[in-house]
């Protein structure tokens, strides 16, 4: 779990992706991050390249992503949102599905659907 900045340091996480099995992104309340960042979005490029899920979480209540153009980048770029879940949610589920040892497409499959009323997710444009 990391929480995205202006400034966000995607050069340092991006040589990380293949050693993780998710990745959370803490972003602010409105649902956007650094999508100005060719950097950034080389970040999320990569990880949809090697299928790693990624997982955004906020503050805010029932952000889709869709609010602000830097969401839907991100959307674009094939990443989960939590909804409205808090970040310390999304991360046990997030741990829950990858637990099940049935592959990161597992926690894709599943991640739209509640299990104990943590809130109503949604599924990523890509």
């Amino acid at each position: 779990m990391v929480h995205v900045t202006p400034g966000f340091p995607s050069l340092a996480f991006r040589n990380l992706l293949s050693d993780l099995d998710g990745l959370i992104l803490v972003a602010f309340p409105s649902g956007t991050g650094p999508t100005h960042s060719s950097e950034f979005l080389s970040l999320l490029k990569e990880a949809k390249r090697i299928g790693l899920p990624v997982i955004v979480a906020t503050e805010g209540i029932g952000v889709t992503g869709s609010e602000y153009q830097a969401g839907r980048e991100m959307l674009h770029e094939g990443c989960l949102w939590s909804g409205a879940m808090t970040p310390e949610c999304a991360y046990v589920k997030a741990a829950l599905l990858l637990g099940q040892s049935k592959g990161r497409n597992f926690l894709r499959k599943w991640w739209g659907i509640e299990f104990a009323n943590e809130g109503v997710s949604q599924r990523s444009l890509a």
